[in-house]
C-alpha cells in the first residue's frame, strides 16, 4: 500500500485586521456567533496560497444541520436559500469590514 500526503498549511495569525474583519463580518451577519481558530484535517485549496499570502483563512459562513452534514459531498448537496443569502451578506460584510 502506497499512502501520500501533503504537508500541513501554514497556521493563520488571528490577531491582524483580516482575522477581526472576518470575525466582525460573521457577528453584523449572526449576532453574537463564536468565531474561532480550529483546525481543519481535511484537504483543501487553500494551501495553493501558501506561496503569496501570510494568511489563509477557510471559513463556510453558513448554519449546518445534521442533515447537512450527511449530504456534504454527496447526493443532492445543497444549502438553504436563507443560508445562501446569509453567505452573501457574509461576504459584503467581510469586504465593508476589510475597507475600514
Amino acid at each position: 500500500m502506497n499512502i501520500t500526503g501533503n504537508e500541513a498549511s501554514k497556521v493563520s495569525s488571528i490577531e491582524g485586521w483580516q482575522f477581526q474583519s472576518i470575525q466582525q463580518a460573521a457577528r453584523n451577519v449572526y449576532g453574537n456567533a463564536v468565531i474561532a481558530p480550529y483546525l481543519m484535517f481535511a484537504g483543501s485549496d487553500a494551501r495553493q496560497y501558501d506561496r503569496i499570502s501570510k494568511n489563509t483563512y477557510r471559513f463556510l459562513p453558513v448554519q449546518i444541520t445534521s442533515e447537512d452534514l450527511n449530504r456534504m459531498h454527496g447526493t443532492n448537496e445543497h444549502v438553504s436559500v436563507d443560508n445562501y443569502l446569509n453567505a452573501i451578506k457574509f461576504y459584503t460584510e467581510v469586504i465593508l469590514e476589510s475597507n475600514k
